[in-house]
């Protein structure tokens, strides 16, 4: 089995469903007998992370929050001044999946194939969802968004876990888009979702585990 870091922020309402996603990633690999090290909230800064990286050998970083071009800054606002990672920090693992806004375009490109054989993210803004009258679309959302986790959690590659993240996108911009008579909300989330499918990409070797 693999060790793994979870790093999630929790300072703001759209991070409430980013740490809510981390909090089932979290129990999905303890599930399936993982190493999990959970760095939450005021710990998502440098300090925590650098602690945690020198002290283990990660088989993967799974990072839930806020997401820029060059750095997943972890806690606002303290996030922006120690963030968790930027580009230039060399990290060595074989999977980073970031659930966070831009991520990939720059950090991702700098850390994989490199020094992280593998990284998930997205090269443009991620959308995330809240409950509604008539579909609760955040555990549609979060459903999504722990896809990847729980097929590299079962063994698979990080390519299978893009491709069923990506399936279960299509599925939901799909459902939302047959009910858009009856759901007031969803062509919103077909929208947002179709976003996500987009944005996300895979950097690197699509058969890297983490495990």
């Amino acid at each position: 089995m693999g060790k793994v870091l979870v790093i999630y922020s929790l300072d703001s309402i759209p991070t409430t469903i980013s740490a809510e996603a981390a909090s089932r990633s979290i129990r999905i690999l303890k599930k399936a007998g993982h190493d999990v090290i959970e760095l939450g909230a005021l710990k998502a800064l440098k300090p925590f992370f650098l602690i945690s990286y020198f002290f283990n050998r990660f088989d993967a970083i799974f990072y839930f929050g806020h997401g820029l071009e060059d750095m997943l800054p972890g806690q606002l606002p303290l996030g922006l001044i120690l963030p968790v990672l930027r580009t230039g920090d060399r990290i060595r693992t074989k999977v980073i999946y970031a659930v966070a806004c831009l991520s990939s375009k720059k950090l991702g490109r700098f850390l994989a194939p490199r020094y992280t054989r593998a990284y998930l993210g997205n090269r443009d803004y991620t959308f995330v969802a809240f409950p509604a009258t008539e579909r609760n679309y955040a555990d549609d959302f979060l459903d999504t968004f722990t896809t990847p986790v729980r097929v590299l959690a079962e063994g698979d590659s990080v390519g299978t876990a893009f491709a069923e993240m990506r399936s279960r996108m299509i599925h939901y911009i799909s459902l939302y888009e047959r009910n858009m008579h009856r759901w007031p909300n969803a062509d919103y989330y077909a929208w947002a979702m179709r976003e996500n499918l987009e944005g996300f990409e895979l950097i690197g070797d699509y058969n890297a585990k983490i495990a």
